[in-house]
Protein backbone atom coordinates (compact mmCIF):
# COMPACT_ATOMS: atom_id res chain seq x y z
CA UNK A 1 0.00 0.00 0.00
CA UNK A 2 1.32 3.40 -0.99
CA UNK A 3 -0.10 6.38 0.90
CA UNK A 4 0.76 9.89 -0.30
CA UNK A 5 -0.95 12.87 1.34
CA UNK A 6 -0.52 16.21 -0.39
CA UNK A 7 0.26 19.27 1.70
CA UNK A 8 -2.71 21.51 2.55
CA UNK A 9 -2.95 24.69 0.44
CA UNK A 10 -1.40 27.81 1.93
CA UNK A 11 -2.92 31.28 1.71
CA UNK A 12 -2.35 32.93 -1.66
CA UNK A 13 -0.42 30.86 -4.17
CA UNK A 14 2.92 29.05 -4.19
CA UNK A 15 4.93 26.55 -6.19
CA UNK A 16 7.97 24.40 -5.54
CA UNK A 17 10.15 22.14 -7.67
CA UNK A 18 12.74 19.69 -6.35
CA UNK A 19 15.21 17.42 -8.15
CA UNK A 20 17.57 14.83 -6.68
CA UNK A 21 20.28 12.93 -8.56
CA UNK A 22 22.56 10.26 -7.16
CA UNK A 23 24.28 6.95 -7.60
CA UNK A 24 22.62 3.93 -9.22
CA UNK A 25 21.03 6.29 -11.75
CA UNK A 26 18.85 7.89 -9.09
CA UNK A 27 16.69 10.67 -10.55
CA UNK A 28 13.85 12.01 -8.42
CA UNK A 29 11.73 15.04 -9.19
CA UNK A 30 8.66 16.59 -7.57
CA UNK A 31 6.43 19.54 -8.37
CA UNK A 32 4.06 21.14 -5.85
CA UNK A 33 1.60 23.96 -6.55
CA UNK A 34 -1.17 25.32 -4.37
CA UNK A 35 -3.39 28.33 -4.09
CA UNK A 36 -6.54 29.75 -2.56
CA UNK A 37 -9.32 31.81 -4.06
CA UNK A 38 -12.38 32.91 -2.20
CA UNK A 39 -13.77 29.96 -0.26
CA UNK A 40 -11.77 27.37 -2.23
CA UNK A 41 -8.23 26.02 -2.06
CA UNK A 42 -6.35 23.63 -4.33
CA UNK A 43 -3.07 21.76 -3.97
CA UNK A 44 -1.36 19.46 -6.45
CA UNK A 45 1.69 17.23 -6.05
CA UNK A 46 3.34 15.39 -8.96
CA UNK A 47 6.39 13.19 -8.54
CA UNK A 48 8.59 10.89 -10.59
CA UNK A 49 11.24 8.61 -9.08
CA UNK A 50 13.73 6.33 -10.84
CA UNK A 51 16.62 4.19 -9.63
CA UNK A 52 18.57 1.24 -11.02
CA UNK A 53 17.67 -0.78 -7.92
CA UNK A 54 14.58 -2.58 -6.63
CA UNK A 55 13.70 -2.42 -2.90
CA UNK A 56 14.53 -5.68 -1.11
CA UNK A 57 16.51 -7.11 -4.07
CA UNK A 58 20.31 -7.29 -4.06
CA UNK A 59 20.59 -7.83 -7.83
CA UNK A 60 21.73 -4.81 -9.87
CA UNK A 61 22.15 -6.30 -13.37
CA UNK A 62 19.26 -4.99 -15.49
CA UNK A 63 17.40 -3.86 -12.36
CA UNK A 64 15.31 -0.72 -12.05
CA UNK A 65 12.34 0.75 -10.24
CA UNK A 66 10.29 3.69 -11.51
CA UNK A 67 7.29 5.43 -10.00
CA UNK A 68 4.95 8.23 -11.01
CA UNK A 69 2.49 9.73 -8.54
CA UNK A 70 -0.14 12.47 -8.78
CA UNK A 71 -2.05 13.74 -5.74
CA UNK A 72 -4.57 16.61 -6.03
CA UNK A 73 -6.40 18.03 -3.03
CA UNK A 74 -9.38 20.42 -3.00
CA UNK A 75 -11.15 22.12 -0.10
CA UNK A 76 -14.17 24.40 -0.26
CA UNK A 77 -16.04 26.16 2.53
CA UNK A 78 -19.58 26.05 1.22
CA UNK A 79 -20.92 27.90 4.28
CA UNK A 80 -19.71 29.05 7.66
CA UNK A 81 -20.85 25.75 9.17
CA UNK A 82 -19.97 23.46 6.25
CA UNK A 83 -16.60 22.58 4.73
CA UNK A 84 -16.09 20.10 1.88
CA UNK A 85 -12.87 18.37 0.93
CA UNK A 86 -11.81 16.01 -1.82
CA UNK A 87 -8.52 14.33 -2.67
CA UNK A 88 -7.21 11.70 -5.04
CA UNK A 89 -4.10 9.65 -5.59
CA UNK A 90 -2.75 7.92 -8.69
CA UNK A 91 0.43 5.84 -8.46
CA UNK A 92 2.03 3.96 -11.35
CA UNK A 93 5.04 1.85 -10.41
CA UNK A 94 7.27 -0.43 -12.50
CA UNK A 95 10.02 -2.74 -11.24
CA UNK A 96 12.42 -5.16 -12.93
CA UNK A 97 15.09 -7.42 -11.46
CA UNK A 98 16.86 -10.63 -12.38
CA UNK A 99 16.87 -14.03 -10.70
CA UNK A 100 18.95 -16.67 -12.47
CA UNK A 101 18.10 -16.72 -16.17
CA UNK A 102 14.81 -14.87 -15.72
CA UNK A 103 13.85 -11.23 -15.49
CA UNK A 104 11.07 -10.58 -12.97
CA UNK A 105 8.61 -7.74 -13.61
CA UNK A 106 6.28 -6.13 -11.08
CA UNK A 107 3.77 -3.51 -12.21
CA UNK A 108 1.65 -1.77 -9.59
CA UNK A 109 -1.12 0.76 -10.13
CA UNK A 110 -3.10 2.38 -7.34
CA UNK A 111 -6.04 4.76 -7.78
CA UNK A 112 -7.77 6.24 -4.75
CA UNK A 113 -10.27 9.01 -4.06
CA UNK A 114 -11.70 10.56 -0.88
CA UNK A 115 -14.68 12.86 -0.44
CA UNK A 116 -15.56 14.29 2.94
CA UNK A 117 -17.46 17.02 4.72
CA UNK A 118 -17.36 18.73 8.10
CA UNK A 119 -20.59 20.25 9.41
CA UNK A 120 -20.53 22.14 12.70
CA UNK A 121 -23.53 23.73 14.36
CA UNK A 122 -23.02 24.96 17.91
CA UNK A 123 -21.90 22.02 20.04
CA UNK A 124 -22.68 19.46 17.34
CA UNK A 125 -20.35 18.19 14.63
CA UNK A 126 -20.96 15.66 11.84
CA UNK A 127 -18.17 14.35 9.56
CA UNK A 128 -19.12 12.00 6.70
CA UNK A 129 -16.35 10.48 4.57
CA UNK A 130 -16.37 8.28 1.46
CA UNK A 131 -13.18 6.52 0.39
CA UNK A 132 -12.63 4.28 -2.65
CA UNK A 133 -9.34 2.63 -3.60
CA UNK A 134 -8.19 0.07 -6.16
CA UNK A 135 -4.76 -1.55 -6.24
CA UNK A 136 -3.60 -3.66 -9.17
CA UNK A 137 -0.48 -5.86 -9.09
CA UNK A 138 0.77 -7.59 -12.24
CA UNK A 139 3.65 -10.07 -11.80
CA UNK A 140 5.46 -11.42 -14.87
CA UNK A 141 8.70 -13.17 -15.81
CA UNK A 142 10.64 -13.52 -19.04
CA UNK A 143 14.03 -14.59 -20.36
CA UNK A 144 14.22 -11.23 -22.15
CA UNK A 145 14.54 -7.73 -20.76
CA UNK A 146 10.91 -6.94 -21.71
CA UNK A 147 7.81 -8.77 -20.43
CA UNK A 148 5.65 -10.78 -22.79
CA UNK A 149 2.31 -9.06 -23.42
CA UNK A 150 -0.74 -10.95 -22.17
CA UNK A 151 1.16 -13.01 -19.59
CA UNK A 152 1.51 -12.91 -15.82
CA UNK A 153 -0.60 -13.05 -12.67
CA UNK A 154 -2.87 -10.08 -12.08
CA UNK A 155 -4.23 -9.31 -8.59
CA UNK A 156 -6.81 -6.57 -8.07
CA UNK A 157 -7.83 -5.33 -4.66
CA UNK A 158 -10.75 -2.94 -4.16
CA UNK A 159 -11.77 -1.11 -1.00
CA UNK A 160 -14.87 1.06 -0.55
CA UNK A 161 -15.64 2.67 2.78
CA UNK A 162 -18.25 5.04 4.20
CA UNK A 163 -17.72 6.65 7.61
CA UNK A 164 -20.02 9.00 9.48
CA UNK A 165 -18.82 10.41 12.81
CA UNK A 166 -20.78 12.56 15.25
CA UNK A 167 -19.74 14.58 18.29
CA UNK A 168 -22.24 16.51 20.37
CA UNK A 169 -22.56 18.12 23.78
CA UNK A 170 -25.75 18.04 25.82
CA UNK A 171 -25.30 20.06 29.00
CA UNK A 172 -22.58 18.15 30.91
CA UNK A 173 -22.79 15.13 28.63
CA UNK A 174 -20.54 14.70 25.58
CA UNK A 175 -21.54 12.07 23.01
CA UNK A 176 -19.23 10.54 20.39
CA UNK A 177 -20.63 8.08 17.90
CA UNK A 178 -20.32 6.86 14.37
CA UNK A 179 -20.87 4.14 11.81
CA UNK A 180 -18.54 2.55 9.29
CA UNK A 181 -19.62 0.54 6.25
CA UNK A 182 -16.80 -1.30 4.48
CA UNK A 183 -16.47 -3.50 1.39
CA UNK A 184 -13.26 -5.28 0.41
CA UNK A 185 -12.77 -7.41 -2.68
CA UNK A 186 -9.86 -9.24 -4.28
CA UNK A 187 -9.78 -10.78 -7.74
CA UNK A 188 -6.85 -13.10 -8.39
CA UNK A 189 -6.14 -16.40 -10.09
CA UNK A 190 -4.33 -17.64 -6.98
CA UNK A 191 -7.55 -17.28 -4.92
CA UNK A 192 -9.95 -20.23 -4.93
CA UNK A 193 -12.93 -19.23 -7.06
CA UNK A 194 -10.91 -16.21 -8.33
CA UNK A 195 -12.87 -13.76 -6.14
CA UNK A 196 -13.08 -13.13 -2.41
CA UNK A 197 -15.00 -10.33 -0.73
CA UNK A 198 -15.62 -9.13 2.79
CA UNK A 199 -18.33 -6.76 3.99
CA UNK A 200 -18.71 -5.21 7.41
CA UNK A 201 -20.63 -2.60 9.37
Amino acid sequence: VINIISRPPAAGASAAVTFTSGSQDRRDGTVHVDGTRGRGALALDVGRRYQALTPGVSATNGTFSERWDVAPRLTWRAADALALNASALVVDERQRYRTGQFFQFSDNVQVAARLGADWTQGAHRVRPLVHVSQFSHLSRRSTGSLPVAGTGDDDRQTLAELDVAYTGAFAALVVDGGVEVRHERITADRVEGAVRSLDGV
